[in-house]
């Protein structure tokens, strides 16, 4: 059917964008006529724009390729559905305050430069009037978001928080989030600005400092790269015992800060893997002992990378575009992400922002959030 081609095909590009958008960069190369724009952004961006690790996302994000209708394919595919399990008090309202402003058609507010308005003015072309404006007004808090488990790529996440075609802004109204990933994705050229443009932003504690001191919320994929050794269909295991950066995260912010438990039911599912440890799954050789040797050799493959890279590659079957037994593309298989309740955090001990957070503190919450998480799962493993 065609609606499912277009799935396939949404799909195709998200997945395909880490290798397609830097080889569209390096192609352009080839032709002299694009030179002067590929200098200018080399120059004026690749290499100077620290915007994925500085807290200047915002200023990079796209509502519109968020919203973009193609995306509306890209989570029917599975499908990926949202659930909640309690209301989240909206971060910002949207209320209508008087302002100065020229009183000319609002469109060109919006398009003519400041100094131009300005020059405009002195010259009495145009003068300010009051005007209602809607602005959006802090009210409710900031949000940490605990996305489980990592899965192969967390398709989930993407679905459910960089693109609006599952209906978090629906759901979860007045909460702007950016997703977190490894700092090394925004190296490459095109992808980079692809991610920032769907709100995906570096996972460093200066950037999750800085965009929650600008009231933003922000997902965390607490398992990280660890824990996409550990995708196995019909299995639940994550890594979460010893992972409490994000715990000290929120209780540096003082207050007005909630740390949200979300389970992505269905995640590890949509890839098929090759056990790389010693004596699980299917045999990859003809002989045990062979099988032994290959996965060990596998298994310390993915141990190297992940220590020099920061990621790892699991070893995985899955299908293509055009056939269903072999490629890199996942299976058609549903991914119901449920949000928990949210849990309030403020500090047991320090009161202002910079005193030393005990780990007394970031245990107790720590403990508050894995109950919160298993408590979450439990409600729900037999429904989903």
């Amino acid at each position: 059917p065609l609606r499912q081609r277009l799935q396939t095909f949404a799909l195709f590009l998200h997945t395909s964008s880490v290798i397609l958008l830097p080889f569209l960069y390096f192609f352009l190369w080839c032709f002299p006529i694009f030179w002067p724009f590929l200098l200018i952004y080399t120059f004026g961006f690749y290499l100077n724009d620290r915007s994925p690790s500085n807290g200047n996302a915002p200023a990079r994000f796209s509502p519109w390729l968020r919203n973009c209708s193609i995306f509306e394919y890209f989570s029917t595919y599975f499908p990926v559905t949202l659930h909640k399990t309690a209301d989240l008090k909206p971060t910002f309202v949207t209320a209508e305050v008087e302002a100065q402003d020229y009183a000319i058609h609002p469109i060109l507010r919006t398009i003519l430069p400041s100094i131009l308005l300005k020059l405009l003015e002195s010259f009495r072309l145009v003068s300010k009037t009051t005007i209602i404006k809607k602005k959006q007004v802090r009210q409710g808090p900031r949000y940490i978001f605990g996305y489980h488990p990592h899965g192969i790529i967390a398709m989930g996440v993407t679905a459910g928080f960089t693109m609006e075609c599952a209906g978090f802004s629906k759901m979860f109204p007045g909460i702007t989030t950016f997703v977190t990933t490894l700092v090394n994705q925004f190296h490459l050229p095109f992808y980079r600005d692809y991610l920032m443009a769907l709100g995906i932003t570096a996972v460093t504690r200066k950037n999750l400092r800085a965009l929650i001191n600008q009231d933003m919320s922000v997902v965390i994929v607490v398992g990280g790269a660890s824990e996409s050794l550990l995708a196995k269909p019909g299995l639940n295991s994550i890594v979460l015992k010893k992972r409490k950066g994000f715990v000290k995260l929120a209780l540096e912010m003082v207050d007005d800060i909630c740390l949200v438990p979300v389970y992505a039911f269905g995640e590890n599912n949509i890839y098929d893997v090759y056990y790389t440890n010693d004596g699980d799954g299917p045999p990859l050789s003809q002989t045990r002992k062979n099988d032994g040797y290959i996965k060990r050799v596998l298994k310390g493959g993915q141990l190297w990378l992940k220590k020099n890279a920061g990621f790892t590659l699991p070893i995985i079957m899955s299908r293509g575009i055009f056939n269903y037994d072999f490629g890199l593309l996942p299976y058609r298989r549903p991914i119901d992400v449920v949000f928990g309740s949210p849990i309030s955090v403020k500090r047991l001990n320090g009161h202002s922002p910079g005193d030393p957070v005990s780990e007394d503190e970031i245990n107790h919450y720590h403990t508050l959030y894995v109950n919160a998480l298993q408590t979450l799962f439990d409600d729900h493993k037999a429904q989903f």
